[in-house]
């Protein structure tokens, strides 16, 4: 069986749909935050980013896109770390709650998934090469 550089895992459609729990969380909490517009400004972006990578991550399993969802949460955590600490600018520290607790759990299960769907995808392309290695 040849392996497809596109193919999906269930670690990659699992993280695509982590990717967009993500984002209708950082929607909701937009919605229902302190009104600060940086904070505002800086949930809608993750929003829109986290459903960027979740529909690339579904339609294109690829290096870009598995590298764009790991921005994302990266992203993600420095903002629920900051938030949880010291505060965002313009806001005092917040308290952990279900809003926090899941800004700050679901990047780490998608950074996870997404470790795991590399090391499925590194299992499937050992094996023997078979053809011209050159492109047609």
């Amino acid at each position: 069986m040849a392996f497809r550089a596109d193919r999906q895992t269930w670690a990659s459609h699992g993280a695509a749909v982590l990717l967009l729990v993500l984002a209708v969380v950082q929607l909701w909490s937009s919605g229902v935050g302190s009104g600060v517009v940086s904070t505002v400004g800086v949930s809608v972006a993750l929003c829109a980013a986290a459903l960027t990578a979740c529909t690339l991550l579904a339609r294109i399993n690829c290096f870009e896109t598995r590298l764009l969802a790991v921005l994302v949460c990266v992203a993600q955590l420095a903002i629920a770390g900051l938030a949880l600490t010291i505060g965002l600018p313009g806001e005092v520290r917040r308290p952990l709650g279900p809003t926090t607790a899941a800004t700050a759990f679901v990047p780490l299960l998608v950074l996870l998934l997404v470790t795991i769907d590399t090391d499925l995808r590194r299992a499937w392309s050992t094996g023997p090469r078979t053809g011209s290695p050159y492109a047609r």
